[in-house]
């Protein structure tokens, strides 16, 4: 057990002081942080730089706060050239027709010019039932719009709003993390092959607890990643709640946090184990480090099914027969059966029942291997990677 934790210690070390691991685990704060302080810039400063002068009134227009009205065409002109606005907007009335006349280096924004349309729209309108003369009965009538209504459970909409928050969040973080550990995991395990330092290696420790202990550094990392993604998420939810605009966004986080159940960690954790786990035995096979990556498609094949799983079957409003079966396989079920979880459609046994299920074979795949190491490790010939497997299993 000691010569394990001795491996599992140096990989661990050798995993958490790299640069990759590093970039993965602060990338999501940088990426909060920066779309935080973009918005923040933007609010502060953006409306005076991609304002429109407006030569002309109209209610309706007067209302739209990127518009700044100028008195006369010449102002507009003299106001672009200074750069206080991108352009100018001319709005006329002839014959009871309104015309609008945009002049500017570059078109306006689809977003703007979407709210400019439909305010000429509704100035249009006006002045189509000033012109009318129609009584007001008449104008009542013509204001008539159709009714649609949803009539659902008080904090319904909150409720999807997070539920489906919580399932797109972690989905991508599983995708994420299992493909760049199971990468990282080959590479290393591969970049072995083709030196004598196996050979020195496996005369002092034997082969299988080499293989746990490169499989437990893996982990030990994991579960460091994870941790401070918790930790990062406790203090972003302690800065809210210290926060004057932290109290409207606390309801969505309390329905969020609602939806996650306890049980999602380990099977995060175990799911994840997993896919190290062969990731480590496709990198074994290989001659060369160059192709591990090769090594692991499969497995990236079986992490894309799971994840666009995710959204073919996890988004249908129904707990269907194929997602319920694919929620126990190992592989798919770290993607599938948490979806479940949060929609609700898993009872308290079935989620256990699929984490026993994914600890079992993961634990059994890691005891075979380990057991068939030394074969697979010191193949060194170039037979492909079924062949090699063939071989090192009859050399163990």
């Amino acid at each position: 057990m000691k010569q394990v934790l001795l491996v599992a210690k140096e990989t661990y070390i050798r995993q958490v002081k790299s640069w990759a691991f590093l970039f993965l685990v602060l990338a999501p704060f940088f990426m909060i942080l920066l779309s935080m302080g973009s918005g923040y810039v933007a609010s502060q400063f953006g409306s005076d730089s991609n304002a429109i002068a407006l030569v002309g009134q109209t209610q309706a227009l007067s209302d739209l706060d990127f518009l700044k009205s100028y008195p006369d065409e010449t102002a507009a002109k003299a106001a672009v050239k200074e750069e206080e606005v991108n352009g100018y907007l001319v709005v006329s009335e002839e014959n009871g027709l309104l015309t609008a006349t945009y002049h500017g280096e570059e078109g306006m924004a689809f977003e703007k010019k979407d709210q400019v349309q439909k305010a000429l729209d509704q100035s249009q309108s006006d002045l189509n039932r000033q012109n009318a003369q129609l009584s007001t009965d008449q104008v009542a009538i013509l204001d008539r719009q159709p009714s649609f209504k949803e009539e659902l459970p008080e904090g319904q909409d909150m409720a999807l709003g997070a539920k489906m928050a919580a399932i797109f969040g972690l989905v991508f973080i599983i995708y994420m993390m299992t493909l760049t550990y199971s990468a990282a995991t080959a590479q290393e395990i591969a970049g072995e092959k083709g030196t004598k330092i196996l050979e020195i290696i496996f005369s002092s420790i034997p082969a299988d607890l080499y293989f746990y202990g490169r499989v437990l550094g893996v982990v030990l990392a994991l579960v460091t990643h994870l941790g401070i993604y918790a930790l990062g998420g406790v203090l972003a939810y302690l800065f809210l709640l210290s926060q004057p605009f932290g109290a409207s966004a606390l309801p969505f986080l309390q329905t969020l946090l609602a939806h996650l159940d306890w049980l999602l960690l380990p099977f995060l954790l175990v799911g994840l184990s997993f896919y190290v786990v062969i990731a480590a035995f496709c990198g074994a096979l290989v001659v060369r480090q160059e192709d591990a990556n090769k090594a692991v498609q499969p497995l990236t094949v079986l992490v894309m099914v799971g994840f666009f799983g995710t959204f073919i079957f996890g988004q249908g409003g129904q707990d269907t027969l194929i997602l319920q079966v694919l929620s126990y396989i190992p592989g798919l079920s770290i993607f599938l059966m948490p979806v479940r979880m949060i929609n609700g459609y898993a009872g308290a046994l079935e989620p256990l029942l699929s984490l026993l299920l994914l600890l079992a074979t993961t634990v059994t795949l890691a005891y075979l291997i380990g057991k068939s190491y030394s074969g697979i490790a010191l193949q060194t010939d170039d037979l492909g990677l079924w062949k090699s497997l063939k071989k090192g299993l009859a050399s163990k």
